[in-house]
């Protein structure tokens, strides 16, 4: 789970806690005054209660005019997704210019979606979950309304960062765009083959590479990861329904030969990608 990545200010949980100070305060007062007997003391309780709330409502107010932010006219935004392909990293703790944006690990095989960052240049760090020591940081030069993918990639002593500008080219057609990022270690390079056709889609993809967006016909549909020297199938993938006018990202991750005590064997993932701008 991912907090707000702090695009914009969000006064909204200060406010909730605000209000609910303001009822458990009113909340005593009343307790109080079905004790009190004497009149006067009830009404000076409701009145205090009551100039109380108005005072904190003044004070919110204020405020919200002070930090909310309309992010589609004022505040020039980019959209990141992150993605952890590497098979024997830990959890994670993702930090954009020293703030944490997630609640719970970063776990392998996780992935955020596009999330809002501000433009300009940003640094990213990633540290053991609830640590405080850097593990790998990169540095971001971030354009307004651009999309961005960070792949965390590699094993221990040899862990970094992919970074890639995402460009999805305007069809004519509903068919998906799909895309593959070689994320296995020991895995050689690979070419993409789909059910039907006699030309591979993608070829000679190299560890950590990650190729452009190419166009296929939506529906269900089965492909193989072939070894692009000798064309012996790597791993399969059936029955994926690839729907129309959208976007995918194919990882393939894990390992070839998994090292003792691991289960990451070589497997294909399929990400939806999925942005608003």
């Amino acid at each position: 789970m991912l907090k707000n990545n702090k695009v914009l200010s969000n006064p909204y949980n200060r406010n909730i806690t605000k209000l609910y100070f303001i009822y458990s305060l009113f909340k005593l007062k009343v307790m109080k005054m079905r004790l009190f007997k004497n009149k006067k003391n009830w009404i000076y309780s409701l009145s205090w209660a009551v100039v109380f709330t108005f005072f904190m409502g003044a004070i919110t107010s204020c405020d919200d005019d002070d930090d909310i932010i309309d992010d589609s006219d004022t505040v020039p935004v980019a959209y990141v997704s992150l993605y952890h392909v590497s098979p024997d990293g830990p959890d994670l703790d993702i930090l954009v210019d020293n703030s944490r944006v997630n609640y719970y690990p970063f776990e392998y095989t996780n992935y955020t979606g596009y999330l809002r960052f501000y433009t300009g240049e940003r640094e990213l760090k990633f540290t053991p979950y609830n640590a405080s020591n850097t593990l790998f940081e990169t540095s971001l030069s971030l354009d307004k309304d651009s999309l961005y993918s960070v792949f965390v990639t590699g094993i221990a002593g040899e862990r970094e960062t992919i970074v890639v500008h995402d460009q999805f080219e305007e069809n004519d057609t509903d068919n998906a765009l799909i895309r593959i990022v070689h994320a296995s270690p020991d895995a050689p390079a690979i070419d993409l083959s789909l059910s039907g056709e006699d030309d591979n889609l993608f070829e000679d993809i190299a560890y950590r590479d990650v190729s452009g967006f190419m166009e296929v016909e939506d529906g269900v549909t089965s492909f193989e990861i072939l070894n692009a020297e000798n064309g012996e199938v790597v791993t399969s993938v059936t029955d994926v329904n690839f729907r129309p006018d959208r976007v995918y990202t194919l990882i393939v991750r894990g390992y070839v030969e998994p090292p003792a005590g691991t289960g990451e064997d070589l497997s294909v993932q399929v990400v939806p990608n999925y942005y608003n701008l």
